[in-house]
């Protein structure tokens, strides 16, 4: 259904903008500061400085959108991005520098998205089972609205979620690379990938 379709460009393009590879900072934690600040602005001029998100953002909805979908798709996951990252906070707990590698240990805190997304797909998939004669324009008017309405939900909630992941980095250049993982994509989206994969998981 295009409206599953559009449905995960939304979040292939969230997760496409936190899961990109990041360098940067005269120190580890420095790096993985500078980085966290730049997602929690929303600031794309100084994540190209890290890797040219939008382009790979673009090519990735490219894949699996029509070009008029993809523009559509593109503009409106970059203002959901913005609600999601705004939210963002972090603690640096420990470094360790071993020279051309680094561990930083870090606190990640963002609002509960994660159960939140649950009950999206349990409303969306309800709402197609019992509105079979639904055009695919009326589908999509009601995922935008319920994704728009629980991100919203979420932000406005006192609910917030801590996880505490380990930050992996190589030396390149003499730049901090920092080495993405899921649990640390995860602790930026508040659960919301976990959460995604549990059920992904559940369709099996």
């Amino acid at each position: 259904m295009k409206n599953v379709k559009r449905l995960t460009g939304f979040v292939l393009s969230i997760l496409m903008l936190v899961s990109l590879s990041a360098c940067g900072g005269q120190s580890p934690d420095k790096a993985v500061s500078e980085y966290l600040d730049a997602l929690k602005a929303y600031d794309t001029e100084t994540l190209k400085n890290y890797e040219d998100v939008l382009d790979s953002v673009d090519k990735n909805l490219s894949s699996f959108l029509d070009e008029k979908d993809k523009d559509k798709v593109d503009k409106e996951s970059q203002e959901i991005a913005k609600k999601i990252l705004s939210n963002l906070s972090y603690e640096i707990v420990s470094t360790e520098d071993n020279g051309d590698t680094a561990a930083v240990k870090v606190k990640i805190t963002n609002k509960d998205f994660g159960s939140g997304m649950k009950t999206f797909f349990t409303d969306m998939f309800a709402y197609a089972l019992s509105h079979l004669d639904a055009s695919e324009d009326e589908m999509n008017k009601y995922v935008e609205k319920k994704l728009n309405t629980m991100i919203d939900d979420a932000v406005k909630s006192s609910a917030t979620v801590t996880n505490e992941v380990t930050v992996s980095l190589n030396k390149k250049d003499d730049k901090w690379v920092i080495k993405q993982n899921d649990k640390l994509s995860n602790a930026i989206l508040g659960n919301l990938l976990n959460s995604l994969k549990d059920l992904s998981d559940s369709f099996k």
